[in-house]
């Protein structure tokens, strides 16, 4: 049953109850008697009665929050996979990080504090990276290409690159 439903069905009940007490107290012409006083009395009393009742019953239903929910079926689906546990999409999932790539054409080997270094061009990889802002900068390092010699000045070394999450597309 809606809410809408609910506040109606209590308004009729309030309303029917006012009109059964008011009526027996109406009915009579105006006097002040025992036997009038009386049927006042009760009257109220009824009232207070079925009012205290349906303020019971809606604050009980207020506590036992009852949902038809559907906690199952098949292979413990159902259309709102059990309450509150993620909804019939599997609920909220995190956004995936970047994927970090360099090209491929960025890749030289070259020389690094006399060794052999395969690495990726600063330039290259600064203009080409899929988020450049992301590069490591403890992956950078300055080669032994001397000035006025052609080759790459500065590469991000491979290795390095591979372990902060980089893939060569």
């Amino acid at each position: 049953m809606t809410r809408f439903f609910q506040i109606t069905r209590k308004t009729i009940l309030s309303t029917i109850a006012g009109a059964v007490a008011l009526s027996t107290v109406a009915a009579a012409p105006a006097q002040a008697g025992d036997k009038e006083l009386a049927r006042a009395l009760i009257g109220i009393g009824a009232i207070a009665i079925i009012g205290s009742a349906i303020a019971n019953e809606s604050k009980a239903r207020d506590r036992n929050d009852n949902h038809n929910w559907n906690n199952g079926g098949h292979n413990n689906g159902g259309w709102n996979n059990g309450g509150h546990n993620g909804g019939h999409n599997g609920g909220w999932k995190p956004r995936p990080r970047p994927v970090k790539t360099v090209p491929r054409a960025c890749e030289v080997r070259t020389w690094v504090n006399g060794y052999r270094a395969i690495g990726y061009t600063g330039a290259c990889t600064k203009q080409n990276a899929s988020h450049p802002q992301l590069l490591p900068e403890s992956c950078r390092q300055r080669t032994d290409v001397p000035k006025g010699v052609k080759g790459p000045k500065i590469i991000y070394r491979k290795v390095c690159m591979e372990q902060n999450g980089w893939k060569t597309a």
